[in-house]
Parts: structure tokens; sequence; C-alpha cells
């Protein structure tokens, strides 16, 4: 009977993983030659700051965090798009995606700056708690995807901007910024 009841157990593990796990496979092909711009060094520059909820509705801020940024590309769209709805496996990821994955530490006070950046159209992302709603879901909603400039979903947080050369941009990823959207 102990036996019979620990494969129920391991069986029930086994399906609920199966379950868990979301594979993605990508519709758009991975061009280097379409980010490569992001890897100069430019004039511009961005400031930002991160502030997220907590599960228990306390605010805090990036601090110690690392804020990531990529290069504004269709493959590059379709990757956070995909991670932002959830999928956690990918069938056909182009590993060379993760060379134009730029990052930034927040400071103590939850702001970073960036310097001698290219111009072009940058999407800046940060993790957060993932809080889910009365259907164990995130709060991630439909509607937001990226070709809005700001959005979150399964612990992601992102925002679109495009710099000029020159210019010192903004960038303020706040979770639940409806007026970002």
């Amino acid at each position: 009977m102990r036996c019979v009841g620990i494969a129920v157990f391991v069986t029930g593990l086994l399906l609920s993983n199966l379950t868990i796990a979301r594979e993605y496979k990508f519709e758009s092909n991975f061009d280097p030659a379409s980010m490569q711009w992001s890897k100069q060094i430019g004039n511009a520059s961005v400031e930002g700051m991160g502030i997220y909820r907590t599960a228990s509705g306390e605010m805090k801020t990036c601090a110690g965090q690392t804020i990531l940024y990529y290069p504004y590309a269709s493959y590059t769209v379709e990757y956070l798009r995909a991670q932002i709805q959830g999928y956690n496996q990918f069938d056909n990821l182009d590993r060379r995606i993760k060379d134009y994955r730029f990052a930034v530490q927040c400071n103590s006070d939850g702001q970073f700056v960036i310097h001698h950046l290219p111009t072009g159209k940058w999407i800046f992302v940060m993790s957060i708690p993932i809080v889910n709603n009365e259907d164990g879901k995130s709060s991630y909603n439909l509607a937001s995807d990226m070709s809005q400039v700001a959005g979150e979903g399964y612990g992601t947080l992102y925002r679109v901007i495009t710099v000029s050369s020159a210019q010192k941009a903004q960038v303020s990823l706040v979770q639940n910024d409806e007026s970002a959207h």
C-alpha cells in the first residue's frame, strides 16, 4: 500500500511538472545584422529607476538588482514576449541572442545609469516577484505586448524607449504603471 501511495505521488509530481513547463517555438529567425548597431559606442545616456510591489503589497526598489536591456528587433521582441506570456522552454532558441543582452546594476536608491549608448530603440527589462491572482496566474494583461511602450507579466516588467544621439533618456520601470500603456 505504501508503494502505491509513493507511485501515485511521483506520478502526480511528474504530471504537475508537465503542466508547468510551457514550450515555445520561434516563428521569426535570428538576424544578428538587425541588432549589430547595439554593440557600437554611442553618445547617448539613460537614467532609470525600478519599483515593484511584493506579494504583501509593500513597494520595493530594484536596489541591488540587475536591469537587462536589449536592442529592439523582431527576434528580441518575440523572445521577450514569450517569456512575459509564461513560456519557460524554447524549442529553437538561437543562443546568440545572449550576445545582445546587456545589463546594468541598480544602486542602493533603486536607480541606474548607462552611458555611451548608441542611438536606437531599446527594451529595458526588470524582474519582479510574481504575484498570483485568484486564478493562480500572473497579473499579465493580454493587451500588453511588446508593441506597447510598457507591460508586465510572469515576473517581468519592461519598457520600450528610443534613444537619440547625445540625449539623456529617462526609463521608469514601475509595476502597475497604467499611464505607461
